[in-house]
Order: C-alpha cells, then sequence, then structure tokens
C-alpha cells in the first residue's frame, strides 16, 4: 500500500497543468468522494485509480488524503516504507503487543534515518499532508516525538495546515496536551475531545487550552466524559477564551447556568447538549443567561434542574427543543416542566419538540408507580405545550405508569396544532383495562384538522373500538372543505398491539379506512423472521392490495 501511496504521490506531482476541463475534473472529484477513505479497502482503492492517468491523478489524491482515521501512519509512510507487523496492526487484523511495539520501532527507525532531510520527500509529505482535512479517533500516544521533530523540519509550523475537523481520546500515558497543539492550525473549526476516566481535570484544561491558542477560532466542540469518571468536572474556565463557538456539546459533564457565567461564545452559539445539574435554586430569579442566536437545545437531567436552567435562559430563536427528563416521582412534576416550556422565551419560536420522561425504572419506587392503579392522563401532562402555535414536530416518550390516551386528547392536540407534520406519541403498555388509547376515529379527525401531517406514530386500538368506527366512509379528500389534493401522510407506525382479538374482517376494513383517509401513505414493509405473527401486517398486505389496485387505475398516490 506504501508503494501505491508513492506512485500515486509521483503521478499527482507530475501533473501541473490539468488538460481535463474544470467540468470534467469536477466530475471526477465526485465520482473519487464517493471512496471512504478511513477504510483500508477504499484507500486502496483510491490509491490504484491515482495511477490511471494524469487527469485522475490530481482528484483522486485529493480524496485518498481527506481523512485519516486511527493514526497518522499513512502518512509517515512518506516519509518511509510501513512494515508488515505495523500494517496490519493499523488496520486491525493482528492483535497483541507486538502491534504497538513494532510501531514505535518504526517511529524510532524514521526519527534515526531521517528521510524528510530528502527535499523530494520533504516536499512530497508536505503536499499530501496539506491535504489532509479529518483525522478520526486519533490515539497521540506514540506519535509525540515524531511530531516534534517533524515540526521542528517545519520551522515550528503544524505539518497539518488545511486540517479541518479532529476527534481523539486521552490515553493513560500518552501526553495529548503537548501532541495537539502540534497539530491545530488556524483552519480548525470541529473538535471531539474524548477524556479518560483517570484523566486530571488540570490535564483536560491544559490541553485545551494549548489547542485554543493554535485553533482561535473553533467553532464546534464536543467534550465526551467517561461515565466512570470518579469526579464530577465544572465547565472549565477555558471555555471562557473560546470566542467563536457555534455547537457544544458536553456529554456527560455535568453544568450548571452559573458554568456559562463570563461565556464569550454566548453571542455565537447555535447548538447547545449538556447534562444539568444543580439549577433548582435558580427558578425564583431573573432570567440571566443570553444566548440570543441558539437554534437548537438539546439537554438531560432531573426534571428540577431543567426547569431552573430554563426559567434563566434568554433565547429567542431556539427552533428544536429536546429533553431527556429523570424524574424519581412524577407525580405532577412532569405537568409542571411542560407549563414552564410553554412560558419560556423560546415558546414563540419552538418547532421542534422531543420530550423523554424516564426514571430509575429497576428500583422499588418506580416498579410501585408501574403497578399502581391510578392513571395518568396524557391530556393532563401536555396540556400546557397545546399553546405552542408555531409547533411543527412533536415527540413523546413516556414510560411511567398507566397513560390514557383518548380520542379527545388526540383531537385537542389536532385542533391546537393544525400545522403540525410530524406527531410521534409513544407510552407504556399495560393492561388495556386500565390504559385507554386511541381509535380509529382519531385518524379522522387528524385528516381533517392537520393537512400537513406526514408522519405519525400512535397506538390505535382496534380491540374496543367501535366497529362502526373502522367502517369505510367517502374519500375524506372530498368532504374536507377546502381539501383540493390527497392528504399528504406518508408514514404511520401503529404502536403496540391492541389487534389480537380483532377479527380479520374487521382489520380489513380498516385497511380500506386507511386507504380512503391516507391514499399517500407508503404502507409498511414486511417484518422478515418475526418471532411471533404481527397481525398488523394483515392491515398492511390489503393496503398495498389497494394501492396496487388504485395504480393499475392511474389514480396518483403520492
Amino acid at each position: 500500500m506504501a508503494l501505491s501511496f508513492r506512485r500515486a504521490i509521483a503521478a499527482s506531482g507530475n501533473s501541473t497543468t490539468n488538460p481535463c476541463p474544470r467540468l470534467y475534473e469536477d466530475i471526477f472529484t465526485s465520482v473519487f468522494d464517493q471512496f471512504d477513505t478511513t477504510r483500508p479497502i477504499d484507500r486502496v482503492s483510491c490509491a490504484q485509480c491515482a495511477l490511471v492517468c494524469r487527469v485522475w491523478a490530481e482528484p483522486a489524491s485529493k480524496t485518498l488524503w481527506r481523512s485519516l482515521w486511527g493514526s497518522l501512519l499513512p502518512l509517515y509512510a512518506i516519509l518511509l516504507p510501513v512494515p508488515d507487523a505495523v500494517r496490519r496492526w493499523h488496520i486491525g487484523s493482528f492483535h497483541g503487543s507486538q502491534g504497538p511495539l513494532s510501531y514505535i520501532e518504526y517511529i524510532h527507525k524514521v526519527l534515526d534515518e531521517r528521510p524528510f532531510d530528502d527535499s523530494a520527500i520533504w516536499t512530497s509529505f508536505l503536499r499530501c499532508a496539506s491535504r489532509i482535512r479529518h483525522i478520526l479517533d486519533w490515539d497521540p500516544g506514540f506519535d509525540l516525538r515524531v511530531l516534534r521533530v517533524l515540526c521542528d523540519r517545519n520551522e515550528g509550523k503544524t505539518i497539518l495546515p488545511s486540517l479541518q475537523s479532529l476527534s481523539w481520546a486521552d490515553d493513560p500515558g500518552c501526553r495529548s496536551d503537548e501532541a495537539l497543539p502540534l497539530l491545530a492550525p488556524p483552519s480548525l473549526r470541529h473538535m471531539i475531545y474524548r477524556i479518560d476516566p483517570v484523566t486530571p481535570i488540570g490535564f483536560v484544561g491544559t490541553t485545551l487550552t494549548n489547542v485554543l491558542s493554535k485553533a482561535p477560532y473553533l467553532s464546534s466542540l464536543t467534550i465526551l466524559v467517561d461515565e466512570r469518571l470518579s469526579q464530577r468536572l465544572s465547565l472549565l474556565p477555558f471555555l471562557s477564551h473560546f470566542q467563536q463557538l457555534r455547537r457544544l456539546a458536553l456529554s456527560g459533564w455535568q453544568v450548571t447556568p452559573s458554568s456559562f457565567t463570563d461565556f464569550s461564545s454566548s453571542l455565537t452559539l447555535e447548538h447547545l447538549d449538556c447534562h444539568l445539574e444543580g439549577s433548582e435554586e435558580h427558578q425564583n430569579i431573573e432570567p440571566s443567561l443570553e444566548v440570543p442566536n441558539l437554534v437548537l437545545l438539546k439537554l438531560t437531567g432531573a426534571r428540577g434542574a431543567m426547569q431552573g436552567f430554563l426559567h434563566c435562559l434568554r433565547a429567542p430563536r431556539v427552533r428544536e427543543l429536546d429533553l431527556t427528563v429523570w424524574e424519581p416521582d412524577p407525580e405532577h412534576g412532569h405537568a409542571d416542566l411542560c407549563g414552564q416550556i410553554a412560558g419560556a422565551q423560546l415558546s414563540r419560536s419552538l418547532q421542534r419538540l422531543i420530550l423523554r420522561f424516564r426514571g430509575p425504572l429497576d428500583n422499588a419506587a418506580a416498579q410501585g408507580h408501574l403497578s399502581d392503579s391510578s392513571q395518568t392522563s396524557l391530556a393532563d401532562i401536555v396540556r400546557p405545550l397545546l399553546s405552542l402555535k408555531s409547533l411543527r414536530h412533536f415527540t413523546l416518550h413516556y414510560l411511567w405508569k398507566d397513560t390514557a390516551l383518548t380520542d379527545a386528547t388526540m383531537t385537542l392536540m389536532a385542533e391546537a396544532w393544525p400545522g403540525i407534520e410530524e406527531l410521534m406519541l409513544s407510552m407504556r403498555e399495560t393492561a388495556p383495562a386500565r390504559s385507554p388509547r386511541p381509535t380509529p376515529l382519531s385518524l379522522s379527525k387528524l385528516s381533517q384538522l392537520c393537512p400537513n401531517l406526514r408522519v405519525l406514530s400512535i397506538p390505535i386500538d382496534l380491540e374496543h373500538a367501535d366497529a362502526g368506527a373502522c367502517t369505510p366512509a367517502p374519500n375524506d379528500c372530498e368532504t374536507t372543505p377546502g381539501r383540493s389534493r390527497p392528504h399528504p401522510l406518508k408514514k404511520l407506525d401503529i404502536l403496540g398491539q391492541r389487534c389480537l382479538t380483532t377479527p380479520e374482517a374487521e382489520l380489513m376494513r380498516f385497511a380500506q379506512f386507511l386507504h380512503r383517509l391516507f391514499p399517500c401513505l407508503v404502507p409498511r414493509s414486511p417484518v422478515a423472521y418475526a418471532l411471533m405473527v404481527d397481525r398488523w401486517e394483515i392491515v398492511w398486505d390489503e393496503f398495498r392490495s389497494l394501492s396496487a389496485m388504485a395504480s393499475e387505475r392511474g389514480e396518483v398516490d403520492g
């Protein structure tokens, strides 16, 4: 493979002018971009394409060096051929200590022989290095010595001047705080940092502070904290120095609103993803966290902390809100949180809302909630959200105790959100007698009141529904005032198994009912190797037959 790389470099180096028009070069570039150069087999294929002719050499070479995965070994191969043992270890088919040991020996050989002192080799090395845009899952453990020497050879400048995205993980014994600044150029925009459970907090701060000095215009930063980390990490002061961040994700990193004090990127931040703690005390203070350009907000944490954070947040442009809520006692808290969302400043611009209500389902308290004979009404939980008139996408996962979802609740949501495009409601399935579910009548209401609905995922009850509800009615497109086209619903997921005792003839009539309401619907694909018979498949088989007959008659289905 190293020989192919050398030949590819030679071919691209001899092509000083491109005899092909710019249009053809763009086409070749689009074709070669289909290679996933993080895969060894695609790297070899792309290198072989660069050897075909001079016209192919340049675009294939650019694709070849666009991304590296795991290490900088392919780049080092330009300096010195890579031994087979090192190459097998790099692509993952070689196991044991001999792999890393042979890699260290190879690095020592590069340093001893100093092939980069040859001007021709050094020029080829820099040309290829300048084409690297992305380094994925880099392990800097054994590269520090060679990186120091190469940067010194390059007059103290990074050898990757065009690098745009970098992801790496701390490893015990490695010095990423020194290695990373050797790679980070001013062009670096996206960075992912995985923190090892034994990494000292001071080490993390030093690492990213050093990177900041080299890449001051970083726009996307993701920090992943291992769950086994024994000490909670507070948001480090270094974040206050990043001035151009647009995306910030702190997975596993527990933060509070005070962590964002003097946060320099608050004016540019558009996406924020973090885990919250200790925000309850902010529920009674004036809003103090201003993020005027925030568009997407994704939060995980306890319900009280989330309410406190939303209360102190001033973000008038949020369009998407994604909340994963942990609540040990959800008796009244879930409705309170929905009320906080509806009263927050972001409610005026909110278009997509995703709510996941979770809790310690494995402990006795949660099991007590699940076995409790009392029932929670979904209408009581979502009622505050009915004021969100700009909502277009709503997803709710409610896995606590028995939850009643009725036709009346579905009608309330349809009337409150006439512009809704996606509606997904998922709940824990328990005894049917204690948890009402929507009947086909809800589908009729949705087709009439929500003319833009395209994705629908709800439970449907055919076991306790009135038989008349499934009787095909005249085409809803003809009876709905102002409707000049078929309803645009494309995807329907029927959750639960409330059809086990429904006669097959009733299921067939339900399929006809669906086809009249939603002629553009794409039926679900058959499930292969199912462990049990899915009676909903009877509905979809009949629906597919009706769609085929409609196509033969020349009727438009979608």
